[in-house]
């Protein structure tokens, strides 16, 4: 390196910028919330989002509709055998135990 080198790295370690004024600051941070869309159009949005799910939720976990189910019993005691316990066995029509 040369003696110009030196020097110039020497002034350069001891100068500090000079810091930005106020006016600068205020312009950019102007600037910044100008280019931003305001927020109260995604907290609209976002409210009609919330209340379609909720809305969706609603709906698909309302109250159930109940089938209507019909149980039909009957008995033939004919070859009625007692089982241990009162164990309950179930045979289909026509099947043979």
């Amino acid at each position: 390196m040369t003696d110009r080198d030196e020097e110039l790295r020497a002034t350069l370690k001891h100068w500090k910028a000079p810091l930005p004024s106020t006016e600068v600051d205020a312009k950019i941070w102007s600037e910044f919330n100008r280019s931003r869309p305001p927020r109260r159009r995604w907290l609209a949005v976002s409210a009609g989002v919330l209340l379609v799910a909720g809305a969706a939720a609603l709906w698909h976990t309302g109250p159930k509709r109940q089938r209507s189910v019909r149980i039909e019993t009957r008995v033939d005691a004919a070859g009625f055998r007692a089982m241990p316990n009162g164990t309950i066995t179930v045979i289909e029509a026509g099947g043979n135990k």
